[in-house]
């Protein structure tokens, strides 16, 4: 007999036009109605919408809960995880991806069991090796709905194909998540959305059992599921369950030498808006997590790896943190930049408090190997954290007595900043048996190129000598190169020069109007753009390793704009 699995679910985004905290005070009345029904109906099921960030949040402030989700997730009737957040898969860098599910099945492990099923209902289009992902956190299914393009895949239940070997068990939900927002049994109601669903779903698939999401934004349970389960079956010629997410995957399984394969990524809109110009939107939150995304994976992971080798302790939790307030700013209505102003600004301070904390765990690894090591005040550790030697030049800031340096160490090196901290008095210094005060000398901040050889995951130490270094010198002429390019100002425009061939005014840069909505950009229609490209000023340094050509160009705009 052919059957329809309904999925009883929420989708629940933390932020968006409302922020986190508003979210949050719905959670107690929504999730709280949740647990009671399924406390009530022991045989009713509920997907509460794959990130354990909500159910963290809601534990927050009603910590006596604790013990009935664990029953409920144990019974069967609750599924959390496996996400952190409801990732963005196009705007965040893979690692990223990855370790928000490492974080959400970690997270949603210490409460109770995790849903195994790469579960990103609202995400806007996918990066192609999502399957590469969910397969490294032991995953091997992907339920979705932007971005299929259903003139390339006949059914919305297929297998995804990755890098190499790596695949999953596809669902698409072809209307979205939020396609039947609750169950009702009235014959309109079953005529023109559930049985209209089913019907729908039927022309695109041979396969006996399909899924019907049944849930929409900030929605609760549907109340009674049973009950009106048995109403719609006796109008029904398929048998309609309460089902589950994985239960509809292990049916997907016995079915696999009939699903066709798909290798590729998610991002035509054809059966819901993937948002494409959001890209655009919000830049200086998008380069914030960028920087950060960087900042943790190519410098505090690989430190703390080697704090760990050496016996430093840190604990992992500090790291997870860091993560946690990342991972709140990239779920897709975040990291995509359609937020109020308001939401903006928490996310930005989410940013600012993972920065911290990624510094604090720096400096405390840095600050312990030194005392080890037992360094002095002309010592400075230099840190390689990649798996390679490096021998090319690189940029560091160093604090020393003298007015002028030299490093032995090093083969090359150039003064790129002089800065001189003037002498203070009566400095008080806080001991550890008591308070004093003393004298401060003057000192300097170097910003330093040099060159030396590096171990590969390791660290040297360099030493800070007084001598005749050689510094950046700044140049009159307009112009810098090096053996492939040539960038120059003629006539207040940047020309650039690669090999034979001339570049006039280059660099142009466009302001123009934006008559998109909260989403997407488009242009103002009869709006005619402003360009400019003039060169104010052009501040040149010349140097042994680098030039640099500091530019600033300024462009008058419409009073009203």
């Amino acid at each position: 007999m052919k059957k329809v699995h309904l999925i009883n679910h929420t989708h629940w985004d933390r932020e968006w036009y409302f922020s986190t905290m508003d979210s949050l005070v719905l959670s107690d009345e929504v999730f709280l109605d949740v647990l009671q029904e399924l406390k009530n109906h022991p045989e009713a099921k509920f997907v509460l919408d794959g990130q354990i960030s909500i159910v963290k949040e809601f534990l927050s402030i009603r910590p006596e809960w604790k013990g009935d989700i664990q029953e409920l997730v144990n019974r069967g009737q609750l599924f959390l995880g496996p996400w952190y957040t409801q990732s963005d898969a196009q705007l965040v860098g893979g690692i990223s991806i990855l370790r928000n599910l490492m974080v959400g099945i970690y997270e949603a492990q210490k409460i109770s069991s995790v849903l195994y099923v790469g579960y990103l209902p609202d995400t806007f289009g996918f990066n192609s090796q999502m399957p590469t992902i969910y397969n490294h956190c032991g995953i091997d299914s992907a339920i979705f709905w932007r971005g299929i393009d259903y003139r390339k895949i006949k059914s919305p239940y297929f297998q995804w194909k990755g890098l190499g070997s790596s695949k999953v068990y596809a669902v698409n939900l072809i209307d979205g998540y939020g396609s039947i927002p609750q169950l009702f049994t009235d014959d309109d109601f079953l005529k023109n959305k559930i049985f209209a669903q089913e019907q729908k779903l039927r022309a695109k698939t041979d396969l006996e059992e399909i899924l019907i999401p049944i849930g929409n934004d900030q929605n609760t349970i549907s109340h009674e599921f049973t009950k009106k389960l048995k109403e719609i079956n006796k109008k029904s010629e398929s048998e309609y369950i309460s089902s589950t997410l994985d239960d509809f995957i292990n049916y997907l399984r016995e079915q696999k030498d009939s699903l066709e394969i798909y290798e590729g990524e998610f991002r035509t809109p054809t059966t819901g808006r993937v948002h494409k110009t959001i890209g655009s939107v919000r830049m200086d939150l998008k380069l914030l997590n960028e920087k950060t995304e960087e900042k943790i994976v190519r410098r505090i992971e690989p430190l703390m790896v080697l704090a760990q080798q050496i016996g430093v302790s840190i604990s992992k939790e500090l790291l997870i943190a860091a993560w946690e307030k990342v991972m709140e700013g990239q779920a897709h209505d975040g990291m995509a930049g359609c937020v109020t102003d308001s939401v903006a600004q928490d996310i930005r301070h989410r940013y600012k408090q993972a920065n911290e904390i990624c510094d604090g765990i720096e400096n405390r690894i840095k600050n312990q190997i030194a005392k080890r090591l037992g360094l002095s005040e002309d010592e400075v550790l230099l840190f390689n954290v990649t798996g390679k030697e490096l021998k090319q030049s690189q940029i560091i800031r160093i604090f020393s007595k003298y007015d002028s340096i030299s490093i032995p160490e090093a083969s090359q090196i150039e003064v790129l900043e002089c800065i001189k901290h003037p002498a203070r008095k009566n400095i008080m210094v806080e001991g550890k048996n008591r308070n004093y005060f003393v004298d401060e000398p003057a000192y300097y901040e170097y910003e330093v190129e040099l060159k030396t050889e590096m171990p590969k995951f390791g660290y040297r130490v360099i030493h800070i000598q007084e001598g005749d270094s050689v510094r950046i010198k700044k140049s009159d002429i307009q112009k810098i190169q090096n053996d492939k390019y040539i960038i120059e100002v003629i006539d207040g425009k940047l020309h650039l020069q690669v090999g034979n061939k001339t570049i006039k005014d280059w660099l142009i840069f466009e302001d123009c109007g934006n008559d998109g909505d909260t989403y997407d950009f488009s242009p103002l229609r009869n709006d005619s753009p402003l360009y400019f490209s003039d060169v104010e000023v052009a501040k040149v340094c010349i140097g042994s390793m680098r030039q640099i050509m500091d530019v600033e160009m300024k462009m008058t705009l419409p009073e009203k704009l």
